[in-house]
């Protein structure tokens, strides 16, 4: 995955500035739980979730009409920032899998347990 930054202006400094999608911080199991959990308003909290993953680099909300949903960053090495990013989302999405890994083994040892079978 290849997080795609725009190039805005610069902020009152003169340092460059870029965004991206608040959904390059989340996944597919970030956006089926927040779906399930909260309906219609699934998209302002996963905009919030992005959000907040997103300051430990950095990110602020970027409020303006021409990009919808984005984190705006400042930075002189974007290419860097993308990898780090990139790595964040990668270990969230081992974290999940092994979390996933644990919930079917224990939903599986319980099945077989209510079933009457040791093991």
């Amino acid at each position: 995955m290849t997080i795609e930054f725009t190039r805005i202006k610069n902020d009152t400094n003169g340092n460059p500035r870029y965004v991206c999608h608040f959904l390059a911080f989340t996944n597919n199991q970030d956006s089926d739980r927040y779906h399930a959990e909260f309906g219609i308003k699934a998209l302002q909290n996963l905009y919030d979730l992005a959000l907040s993953r997103s300051r430990q680099f950095g990110g602020r909300k970027f409020h303006n009409k021409q990009y919808g949903g984005g984190i705006v960053f400042t930075s002189y090495n974007i290419g860097a920032l993308g990898e780090k990013i990139e790595a964040f989302v990668a270990s969230l999405k081992r974290m999940m899998a092994d979390t996933d890994l644990e919930a079917m083994e224990q939903s599986e040892a319980e099945r077989l347990t209510a079933a009457g079978i040791e093991f």
